[in-house]
């Protein structure tokens, strides 16, 4: 489920990026990804600028995405872009990245949807009686997001449910996409 729905989102990226193209002249650590429009002029749909980082060998992606960074990669640009950019979206590895350099409030993201569904698959589980009863009573606290889930749930489940409903976020995932185009596009040239 939590794939799924990452791939989905990944699969609007990946699209959203296809057609953009590097703008202006770009320099060695500094890129500017736009899209050409049908008369030539250039849309600022997804308007991405992507800025190599020397002092945590990272990535900046900002622009129409909110900002994220990816850091502790290879300590030249190329190799940082192609580090991020060979990789398809969405990835955990690169998430883990971004997590570092943006923290997980920005790298992921919580859906209490995603959360009712893992929660009711555990429950079709050969569980003890109390299990199932404290993971019946958590379906309640969802509607009051993760922190009240996890501060509501009994201690038998607290472990079981940690990561219910949490996956990449699709800002993230967005961003990823941006370099994935870029390495497309460097690769071509």
């Amino acid at each position: 489920m939590k794939r799924k729905l990452e791939n989905k989102i990944a699969r609007t990226a990946i699209d959203s990026f296809r057609n953009h193209e590097i703008y202006g002249n770009p320099s060695s650590a500094h890129w500017i990804l736009q899209r050409k429009n049908e008369d030539d002029s250039w849309s600022n749909s997804f308007l991405t600028e992507i800025i190599c980082l020397a002092t945590t060998r990272g990535i900046h992606v900002t622009g129409a995405i909110e900002p994220v960074n990816f850091v502790y990669g290879p300590s030249e640009c190329y190799d940082r872009i192609k580090w991020v950019g060979e990789k398809v979206p969405p990835n955990t590895y690169i998430a883990e990245k971004a997590s570092l350099g943006s923290g997980s409030k920005i790298t992921y993201a919580w859906d209490p949807e995603l959360a009712q569904q893992e929660i009711m698959i555990m429950m079709e589980q050969e569980l003890e009686p109390e299990i199932l009863q404290a993971l019946e009573e958590s379906l309640n606290y969802l509607e009051y997001g993760r922190e009240v889930l996890l501060y509501e749930a009994h201690y038998d489940i607290l472990e079981k449910i940690s990561s219910v409903g949490t996956h990449i976020s699709p800002r993230m995932i967005f961003a990823h996409a941006a370099i994935n185009r870029l390495w497309q596009l460097i690769r071509q040239k």
